[in-house]
């Protein structure tokens, strides 16, 4: 089932920055992402930001508090899990300095936190299965690289590795009340990640349900999702 309001602010824009941020109007647009070395090339863009921190847990100051001295409206951030030793400890080492960030007034309470796991091989073990408990704590949303996928989602990874595939990941989140988003790959991935989502909570065909799960979709070819998935609705 899609509704007209299935794929609202689905699609994160994640091309990269060119001479104009003037972007397309759709409702199926979301935030812009933006890498923390490129905001001075934002100006006064008026938008919401999804930031990209590249650096690790002691590099999350620095940019959030670029953007609050230039008035720059944080809606997300993006960050990434370095340390696939220790997830579980990475995440908890990413809250410490978010809440330094949430004290010193750079980052508000309601900001959504994405925190890309999996690694590139998206196997999902038991040390990735804490980080997600951490994160479920953190009430964080679990971006899943869809790269590290095949696309519908069905496997990959290491012969007989436990829960290899996008479903088993989306159906660990779903355990712990936890949303998720996607980063990368198709809108044919995408939309099969939803497609699983929706499964997984009961009924496949109904997607609109599904976004209850799934938060969104960051893509570096914005344009040519919001016409394949608005063609949908």
């Amino acid at each position: 089932m899609v509704r007209p309001d299935t794929f609202q602010r689905f699609v994160d824009d994640a091309s990269p920055l060119g001479a104009s941020l003037e972007r397309r109007a759709s409702p199926v647009r979301g935030d812009r992402v933006v890498n923390d070395e490129d905001l001075p090339r934002l100006g006064r863009y008026a938008g919401d930001v999804r930031l990209r921190v590249t650096g690790g847990a002691g590099q999350v100051g620095g940019p959030t508090a670029y953007c609050r001295r230039h008035g720059l409206e944080v809606s997300s951030l993006d960050l990434a899990v370095g340390d696939l030793d220790d997830p579980a400890g990475n995440v908890r080492r990413l809250l410490a300095a978010l809440d330094v960030a949430l004290d010193a007034g750079d980052v508000l309470e309601d900001t959504v936190v994405h925190l890309r796991v999996g690694g590139s091989r998206g196997l999902l073990t038991p040390s990735w299965l804490a980080a997600l408990d951490a994160i479920a704590e953190a009430e964080w949303v679990a971006a899943l690289p869809l790269e590290a996928f095949d696309p519908v989602g069905a496997g990959g990874g290491d012969e007989g590795a436990p829960g290899a595939g996008l479903a088993a990941w989306i159906d660990a989140a779903m355990d712990r009340e936890t949303a998720v988003s996607f980063v990368g790959g198709s809108v044919e991935q995408a939309l099969a990640g939803l497609t699983t989502a929706a499964r997984l909570w009961g009924d496949e065909t109904d997607l609109a349900r599904a976004r209850r799960w799934v938060r969104s979709w960051a893509t570096e070819d914005p344009d040519a999702a919001l016409d394949h998935l608005q063609g949908l609705a």
